[in-house]
């Protein structure tokens, strides 16, 4: 969900993965979103709305750089959260990635 520069995001963690069955939705409408979301196996995103929306729906991951999770996290009944450290989210590793989405869709 967002902008077009999570295109090579997208092949990053499929390939880390092996998979490619990983959706984006991009510039799209909140309805469509939200109907994607209630159909999900699992969701990955950063500190934003939409991943208090998905928390709510499906399990999800939410990715933190300088916010404080402690605060930001979204809340659900299956949410994890990876923080980046000293506010980094360009330190937080694609294996954690998956690790933790492999452990959220067990």
């Amino acid at each position: 969900l967002g902008g077009g520069a999570l295109r090579n995001a997208k092949t990053d963690l499929g390939a880390e993965a092996g998979t490619r069955q990983a959706t984006l939705l991009i510039d799209r409408p909140l309805r469509e979103v939200l109907a994607v979301l209630s159909c999900c196996k699992a969701y990955l995103g950063n500190d934003s709305g939409i991943s208090h929306l998905a928390a709510r729906s499906c399990p999800a991951l939410a990715l933190f750089g300088p916010s404080d999770p402690a605060v930001w996290a979204p809340l659900g009944p299956r949410v994890e959260v990876l923080a980046g450290a000293d506010g980094r989210m360009d330190w937080i590793g694609v294996e954690a990635v998956v690790k933790v989405l492999r452990k959220l869709t067990q």
